[in-house]
């Protein structure tokens, strides 16, 4: 999920934060890495971007360190180690309201996908039109995956050493090396020791 981290716990002040808060919260863990971290990470995910907040670059950027990227290349190595296809998806929906979980969950969280997919999103909200749509999707495409071993969506193509990559939500987009720069940064420098691996 794009915003694979926020259920879990953040910096308990976080949806208080100003982008100043931001920023020297970023400087303060990533400055131990070596000169130059915090500034490309603060380049890549800028304060103020337009659409966002503090608390969604922040998740957005550790779920990057920790998921997104570490993922992309468990899949280019599946892709080369393996005769099979392998298909590649980020998670890009978000709840229409927060969601009580572990934390109060407002982005594109660790667990969203299989509460759609398991049709359990009414457990903790009242699903829109949005919801509904992402968990058709999640339905249709890992059913028909699991039934054939192919998307159901013809025009998803596998990870093929490419990065093809879809970005489901209530409709699916399609990227080559979805968050490629960004990747690129965070693997270049030796971050994929902190991905979470399941």
């Amino acid at each position: 999920m794009a915003q694979e981290i926020d259920f879990d716990p953040l910096p308990g002040n976080i949806d208080r934060w100003s982008w100043n808060d931001y920023e020297r919260y970023v400087r303060d863990k990533l400055d131990t890495f070596g000169s130059g971290i915090s500034d490309r990470a603060l380049e890549l995910y800028p304060p103020r971007e337009k659409g966002s907040n503090p608390r969604l670059s922040y998740t957005t950027m550790v779920s990057d360190v920790r998921v997104t990227c570490p993922y992309d290349e468990i899949a280019q190595k599946a892709n080369d180690a393996l005769t099979s296809r392998v298909y590649r998806f980020v998670g890009t929906a978000r709840p229409s309201q927060p969601i009580e979980y572990v934390s109060n969950a407002r982005y594109a969280f660790h667990g969203w996908e299989m509460f759609a997919f398991f049709d359990s999103m009414s457990l903790f909200l009242e699903p829109t039109t949005e919801d509904n749509l992402f968990r058709d999707r999640m339905q249709e495409l890992l059913t028909s995956f699991a039934r054939t071993g192919e998307m159901a969506d013809d025009v998803w193509q596998p990870w093929g050493g490419e990065g093809y990559t879809a970005l489901i939500s209530d409709d699916i987009l399609y990227r080559h090396r979805f968050n490629k720069t960004r990747c690129d940064f965070w693997m270049d420098n030796g971050f994929f020791q902190y991905a979470w691996i399941n």
